[in-house]
């Protein structure tokens, strides 16, 4: 080769546009994908959250049935508590406290879960207390339900 005479191989001249393309159309799906598993993370999240809430009320109301012993807490779904008098502020006897214990869990319920809903059913000395409640709109309601026996009276 003479010191004038032109190279015959190729010099990089940079990237082309295709290529350019091609990277941003794989760096967009990445991003999308990162976006879409986030959202997933906070869907799982945030039904985590409701189940953990749901879970303590009805620990809460079966500990408080224990403790009240004798006193029916059988409620139905939408069914309106007994009315009881602030138990907080003032003594009950225990059929008030059950009252009062159904009006406050109901309460809770309501506040702490979106539709939120709850039963107790009693057979025999068998305490079962079932929270419902609607994640979403479009979504099936979703229950739990937390079973215990009660000492005899």
């Amino acid at each position: 080769m003479t010191e004038g005479a032109p190279s015959l191989s190729p010099q990089p001249a940079g990237f082309s546009l295709l290529e350019v393309l091609v990277a941003m159309t794989l760096l967009a799906l990445g991003v999308l994908g990162m976006g879409g598993l986030q959202l997933s993370v906070l869907r799982s999240q945030q039904d985590a959250q409701l189940r953990t809430e749901a879970t303590l009320l009805a620990a809460d109301l079966l500990e408080r049935a224990i403790m009240n012993r004798g006193e029916s807490y059988a409620l139905a779904f939408s069914a309106e508590p007994p009315l009881a008098p602030d138990c907080l502020s003032q003594p009950c006897t225990p059929p008030q406290l059950a009252r009062f214990d159904l009006t406050r869990w109901r309460a809770l319920l309501a506040e702490a879960l979106p539709e939120g809903d709850g039963a107790v059913q009693e057979t025999g000395f068998n305490l079962e207390v079932t929270v419902r409640w609607r994640a979403a709109p479009s979504q099936a309601p979703t229950s739990l339900s937390l079973v215990t026996q009660r000492p005899p009276p």
